[in-house]
């Protein structure tokens, strides 16, 4: 390509400086366009992948609050499920220790009893 603008440039005489100045200009300027193509590729492709990640982000975010949402309303929905049976069992519990004191006390009084009749035989 660089010898024939360098043959058309002598062709044509008294311009020929022009059309070589010419010539090697655009060819400098396609050189240098071919190579910043690669570059400005790069350059995309970073904005891209931050772009990306950026979205990612963004979509995790959203994700982990509705499923942090979802577990606080299961959760509390089994609490106010069971809190009823809890107070029934707990209910339960204090009355069942109440008996067994009581029992605990009349056995008491029954061994007392019992020695005091031993002691009239």
């Amino acid at each position: 390509i660089g010898g024939l603008l360098i043959g058309i440039a002598a062709a044509t005489g008294a311009d020929a400086g022009v059309w070589l100045l010419s010539a090697l200009m655009v060819l400098a300027l396609i050189i240098g366009g071919a190579s910043l193509m690669p570059l400005r590729g790069a350059l995309m492709a970073n904005a891209y992948a931050r772009r990306m990640e950026a979205i990612r982000r963004a979509y995790q975010e959203a994700l982990r609050k509705a499923a942090d949402e979802q577990l606080n309303y299961g959760r509390q929905l089994r609490q106010d499920a069971v809190a009823p049976f809890l107070r029934m069992v707990e209910a339960q519990l204090a009355q069942a220790d109440a008996v067994k004191a009581e029992l605990a006390q009349r056995e008491q009084a029954l061994t007392a009893l019992e020695a005091e009749l031993g002691t009239l035989r």
